[in-house]
């Protein structure tokens, strides 16, 4: 509309064309379960991972990657408990020590960025969403 109230179903079109990251990102901020920076630093971090391993994957693909690491800070954020890592997932991840050894290094930017600490054990899950679109990306 010309005076920039658009109607309910103009909005619900326009949302529609966004894509699967964003769409599930603008969810969980006008939620309070993430706030504007670590939704936008976790945009940030997985490009900056996704270029870094070359990683090809779609925005679907992408999604539970990007929604899980602005969960992840979100988390921080609050000083709220990181869930223990199980070893078959530790053990599974040790597996690719380059990968983990960059993701640490991310996550203690993220740390420095958002001032407060990432836990170290959120370094084993992000790996290993870089590892399944790594995978992924290569089949």
């Amino acid at each position: 509309m010309a005076d920039g109230n658009a109607s309910p179903g103009a909005q619900t079109s326009e949302r529609s064309g966004e894509d699967p990251v964003s769409i599930r990102l603008a969810l969980l901020e006008s939620s309070d379960q993430i706030s504007a920076s670590a939704r936008a630093l976790a945009v940030s971090v997985t490009d900056d991972l996704v270029s870094h391993f070359d990683i090809t994957a779609n925005d679907e693909e992408r999604a539970p990657f990007v929604v899980h690491v602005a969960l992840a800070l979100a988390r921080a954020e609050r000083h709220e408990p990181e869930p223990e890592v199980p070893d078959v997932v530790k053990s599974e991840v040790e597996g690719f020590p380059a990968e983990l050894e960059y993701v640490r290094a991310v996550i203690a930017q993220c740390s420095a960025a958002i001032g407060s600490p990432v836990p170290e054990d959120e370094a084993y899950y992000v790996t290993a969403h870089v590892c399944a679109l790594a995978r992924r990306g290569a089949e």
